[in-house]
């Protein structure tokens, strides 16, 4: 049983380090989260444009549409308030390993800012990776680095 059980934690945090996760200051209900990790698939061309260290922003649909396949911006439409939220776009190459995680903290001044923790995998293997976030228009946010390879 206990085999069972913490394969089943490795699977779910495997899960989470693929998708993405965001955790810290909960939102209020009924209102547009703070940010949102999104499950998409982009265009090669996004690496021209969009580095760990700094994201392309895509304001509305025309934006997402150079980097999309009509599927995958049907999926994007469908997830993110044009109005209310942005598209944070990270793509890089690096360590199986690499995570991107988001942390919602509060400011002194009743408002919240967005950090994007990048944290260096430990392993030699080349992998690409995009990671694609929702965040609420007018919310700051800025990237940092976790620890090497935790």
């Amino acid at each position: 049983m206990l085999k069972t059980n913490s394969l089943l934690a490795v699977m779910l945090l495997g899960l989470l380090a693929v998708t993405g996760t965001t955790y810290g200051v909960e939102d209020e209900p009924g209102t547009v989260p703070a940010v949102e990790a999104l499950s998409l698939s982009a265009k090669q061309n996004v690496f021209d444009d969009a580095t760990r260290d700094k994201p392309l922003e895509l304001k509305s649909s025309e934006d997402a549409k150079a980097y999309f396949s009509d599927d995958q911006l049907k999926v994007l439409n469908k997830n993110v308030d044009w109005d209310k939220q942005a598209v944070l776009v990270f793509a890089w190459r690096g360590s199986g390993q690499d995570k991107m995680e988001a942390v919602v903290k509060e400011t002194g001044d009743d408002g919240l800012l967005v950090e994007f923790v990048y944290t260096a995998g430990l392993t030699r293997d080349l992998r690409e990776h995009t990671r694609f976030f929702a965040v609420r228009k007018g919310v700051e946010w800025k990237r940092t680095d976790g620890k090497f390879g935790r």
